[in-house]
């Protein structure tokens, strides 16, 4: 079985851009391509090679992730990494994975104020998937 095609990956529009993302691998990339059921062929091949781009990382990921002798992170089924929810509950650790920066990193971004979240009363901190969503770490093609 070919690694390559094991891990989800997922599109979305947001705010004008198309965002792509291997969030097992932590791997986001943006582009500005108009998405839209009237697409010309100018940005249809344009969004091929952003598709490709993106085949491209998650191999170069799987063999640096192989080369260091780490084990390969299973990956997500897709029920449990799409939600129905828009207002979905993450905690610290989901977004981290999302952005691809650590657990304590999106911590600090909260505590600074640079990311929008809030405290349970037992102190378990939570960010709304559509919150984040604006502060993907951006990596445009």
């Amino acid at each position: 079985m070919n690694t390559l095609f094991r891990y989800p990956v997922f599109y979305q529009q947001q705010n004008g851009y198309l965002i792509l993302s291997a969030p097992d691998l932590h791997i986001t990339i943006v582009t500005d391509i108009p998405f839209t059921s009237k697409n010309n062929t100018k940005d249809l091949l344009k969004l091929a090679r952003v598709i490709g781009r993106m085949e491209i990382k998650i191999q170069e990921k799987i063999t640096t992730i192989k080369k260091s002798k780490i084990k390969l992170p299973t990956p997500s089924k897709i029920k449990s990494v799409i939600s129905d929810k828009k207002n979905q509950k993450l905690t610290a650790p989901q977004v981290a994975l999302i952005m691809g920066r650590s657990a304590n990193t999106i911590r600090r971004m909260a505590d600074r104020g640079e990311l929008p979240g809030f405290k349970s009363p037992k102190g378990t901190r939570y960010f709304y998937e559509k919150d984040i969503l604006p502060y993907l770490k951006l990596s445009t093609i």
